[in-house]
């Protein structure tokens, strides 16, 4: 072998740490790599999970009872065409007494009752 085709020792050595830090950095890569991997794993759904959220979801059939429970346009009108105004509660809520009138409306009544009954008489 010729000396310039000799390889020493120490440029081995340096040769063999140059392949070991790259393989350290693509290791490191690679796990990071692996780590994000795993969280997205982690929020995909099992074929088990899907099947259950699919058996929760309304069939066609369903939807159409559900719709054709619903009260219609010309059902909700004659509803309402009975209800009375908001002019019609106020008149009707005008003719009520007051509490001020029912007050006075109590005391005479029971004065009233009072002069009806005859005092220091017993009962028989």
């Amino acid at each position: 072998m010729k000396t310039s085709e000799m390889v020493t020792k120490d440029e081995l050595k340096a040769e063999l740490d140059i392949v070991v830090q790259a393989m350290r950095h693509e290791t490191g890569a690679l796990a990071a790599r692996i780590d994000r991997i795993e969280a997205r794993l982690a929020t995909v759904a099992t074929k088990q999970q899907l099947d259950d959220a699919v058996s929760k979801v309304a069939t066609t059939q369903q939807l159409d009872d559900a719709v054709s429970m619903l009260a219609t346009k010309q059902q909700l009108a004659e509803g309402m065409s009975g209800l009375a105004t908001k002019q019609q509660l106020a008149d009707g809520v005008s003719g009520l007494a007051t509490k001020q009138q029912l007050e006075d409306g109590i005391r005479t009544l029971s004065e009233q009752i009072a002069a009806l009954t005859p005092r220091g008489r017993r009962r028989t």
